[in-house]
């Protein structure tokens, strides 16, 4: 949540194997990102699918769209929440 400021969320390390060969199953991150007067970041790997919804009202939402191939067991991160007069964006870190 960020209110006449600013938050960031790095997932980068989300859903990343345990050990080297070991893949976790699917799963689904699910994340409420608030912004009023503000913004919020989102940093992402590479390969994580988004679904993002919410409601924007004179503000921002943005997603990367840059994709890299889906991995098996690669997680997928859900969102909603809102932006008023902010920004909310979900960025990839470089691969």
């Amino acid at each position: 949540m960020a209110i006449a400021g600013s938050a960031s969320l790095d997932l980068r390390a989300a859903g990343a194997p345990r050990t080297a060969g070991q893949e976790r199953p699917a799963a689904e991150i699910k994340v409420r990102l608030i912004a009023f007067l503000g913004q919020v970041t989102v940093l992402i790997p590479p390969d994580m699918q988004v679904a993002d919804s919410g409601l924007t009202l004179l503000g921002i939402r943005s997603v990367a769209s840059d994709v890299a191939p889906a991995r098996p067991g690669a997680p997928v991160l859900v969102t909603t929440g809102a932006s008023i007069l902010a920004r909310v964006k979900i960025t990839r870190a470089s691969g």
